[in-house]
């Protein structure tokens, strides 16, 4: 699964005065199909995640956020794959009086490669160009950045059903950096689908996903 979510430029409806926050949050935890004993993992997927999560930066303290993901993955020869992904959340935010509705967008569109470990884990990295756009109540709130990250994971499978893995990204916004961890574990019921749950952590803030993947 690739995991990416990218919140930028906040308006304070109280004061208004502009937060230059730029916080990107950015895991890419790939999930990988059903495989007999011994099997490394396979890269051609496409998935789709419910997301939510919660974020605490600067006046909007612990506010909610909720949408979904939709992400693919395709191998290029032995050791090279691409991937893109596209996420949108939504949150609503200020007091009672100013409450406003903020819809948040994210494109990544990257590549990578892939080192065997053993015969069941896969170590990567991948770089990724990063696109984010904020759309505000307000038409004149309206914003959208670019960027870049690197990415570096592991992919395992515990068992023949059963896969864990996990990611460290750095991201590059704007002149704004940030680091971000990810983990997740997906349970596969046959060679073409599997469930799973996702986990992002950084700074003020987390995500947590729930996927359905389909392997070709």
């Amino acid at each position: 699964m690739i995991f990416h979510v990218v919140i930028i430029l906040y308006k304070d409806i109280n004061n208004e005065q502009k937060t230059s926050t730029l916080f990107t949050l950015s895991s890419s935890l790939f999930t990988n199909t059903y495989v007999m004993a011994n099997q490394s993992p396979n890269w051609d997927f496409v998935q789709a995640t419910h997301l939510t999560g919660e974020t605490d930066l600067g006046s909007f303290n612990d506010y909610s956020l909720s949408g979904f993901g939709v992400s693919a993955s395709k191998l290029i020869g032995r050791s090279l794959f691409i991937t893109a992904n596209y996420q949108n959340l939504t949150s609503s935010i200020g007091s009672t009086d100013h409450k406003t509705t903020l819809d948040l967008t994210s494109t990544s569109v990257g590549f990578g490669g892939i080192f065997s470990l053993t015969s069941t884990t896969d170590f990567y990295s991948m770089v990724a160009f990063e696109s984010a756009e904020l759309s505000h109540t307000f038409s004149w709130l309206s914003e959208s950045q670019t960027g870049y990250s690197f990415s570096a994971g592991i992919r395992s499978m515990l068992t023949s059903r059963l896969e864990v893995g996990g990611a460290i990204s750095y991201i590059d916004v704007v002149d704004e950096t940030d680091t971000s961890i990810g983990v997740n574990a997906f349970y596969h019921f046959n060679k073409s689908l599997s469930v799973g749950v996702s986990g992002g952590l950084a700074e003020h803030i987390y995500i947590l996903g729930l996927s359905v993947c389909y392997y070709f």
